[in-house]
This record gives C-alpha cells, sequence and structure tokens, in this order.
C-alpha cells in the first residue's frame, strides 16, 4: 500500500474554506483516512472524539493552513507542517473517529481526547503537551517525556502502564494494576486502590494517591 501525501494546496481544491467573522482564520476538512493511530507534529489544540467514522475539520490562519502535511499510510495519519514553516499561530484540529488506537504528540500541543471506548488505547506525549482523556478502556499504556501533563484520571482502565521522563505530571486511573517507570522529578497520581502496584524510580520522582 504506498503512502498518501496531501498538501493543502492540493486540498484547497476540494475543501470548502470559511472566514470567521472578526478575525483571519479560516477552517478545512481533513483529508478522507481511515486510522487507528494518530501522530501529530504541529503546534496545535487538538480535540478527539473517540465515536464515528473518522472525520474532522482544521481551523487556522490561510497561510499557516498551506503549511500543513498529511500522511495516509498502514492504518497511520500523520500531520506535520513543512519543513522551516513559520508558525506562529497553530491550529484548531476537530476529530471524530471510533477506531482509534494511539495517539502520539509531539511538541507544543494541548489535546482532549473523549468518550474513549477501546480494548487497549495507548498515548504518547514528548515536550510540552498538555492531553485530557476520558472514557473506559481495558489497558492504557501512557509514555510521557520532557514536561508533558496527562490527566487520564476520568479514563477508567482495568491496567494501566506508565513511562515519565523528565519533570511531567500522569494522573491514571486504573483499577485492577498499575506499573510505572519513573525517571527525572516526575509525577505520577492514581485514583483509588489497583490491587497491583509495581513502580520503579531513577531520580527524584514520586508517585502518591488521589481521590
Amino acid at each position: 500500500m504506498k503512502a498518501l501525501h496531501i498538501s493543502h494546496i492540493a486540498l484547497a481544491l476540494t475543501s470548502s474554506h470559511q472566514a470567521f467573522a472578526n478575525t483571519d482564520l479560516v477552517r478545512a476538512e481533513i483529508p478522507n483516512c481511515t486510522y487507528t493511530k494518530l501522530v501529530v507534529n504541529a503546534p496545535s489544540t487538538l480535540n478527539l472524539i473517540a465515536q464515528g467514522q473518522p472525520s474532522g475539520i482544521v481551523q487556522g490562519t490561510d497561510k499557516e493552513l498551506s503549511y500543513l502535511k498529511y500522511k495516509c499510510s498502514k492504518g497511520t495519519l500523520e500531520i506535520d507542517t513543512k519543513r522551516n514553516a513559520s508558525i506562529r499561530k497553530g491550529f484548531n484540529f476537530d476529530l471524530t473517529n471510533g477506531s482509534i488506537k494511539a495517539v502520539i504528540l509531539n511538541g507544543s500541543q494541548q489535546a482532549r481526547i473523549s468518550e474513549l471506548e477501546t480494548k487497549e488505547f495507548r498515548l504518547a506525549s514528548y515536550g510540552s503537551t498538555k492531553s485530557v482523556i476520558s472514557g473506559k478502556v481495558e489497558y492504557f499504556n501512557v509514555t510521557a517525556d520532557g514536561e508533558a501533563n496527562v490527566d487520564s484520571s476520568t479514563l477508567e482502565s482495568q491496567k494501566g502502564k506508565i513511562g515519565l521522563n523528565g519533570s511531567g505530571l500522569v494522573k491514571i486511573n486504573s483499577s485492577e494494576e498499575l506499573s510505572a517507570d519513573v525517571n527525572g522529578s516526575g509525577r505520577i497520581e492514581y485514583i483509588g486502590t489497583p490491587k497491583q502496584l509495581d513502580v520503579s524510580f531513577n531520580g527524584t520522582g514520586s508517585i502518591s494517591t488521589i481521590n
């Protein structure tokens, strides 16, 4: 299966741009892609509802939208910007996808992922990302590097696994098992009393329970 590369220039031929009153923002449709894994490398605010068919809208300035690149390949949608592009205002993504299994965030981003209902879900956050996740899964795997902040206290999981590197914070809600590796000064806060708790530290990190 060949990778599908889609630029905003081509997208403009099939998407309608709508100017918002009193702003210089426009919006465009996300290219069609059947995916279970989402990778976002562009500075942005992401709102992902984990229900329904894959679809979405992106909002930003007309100039910055022209810098966006999309790659759809082997069940993965990757959103990036052209090399050396100067991004000042960033992007707002509103997506739906009931088949999502993994999200990877790189850079300066804020993400809200809601209504998750799946067996396994993986989140990887690198940089200064902030994420809020809600729903219900059997197994939740989270990696947080740098200053990443992950609030999954409203994501009910049976088993949770955390890899925390740096000075970030992860809040988690796992009822059966929770395992974690903490490197640096990061913090883990967990809800409830998991039956099995296994945590290792390398640095000044900490773990505590919250109600």
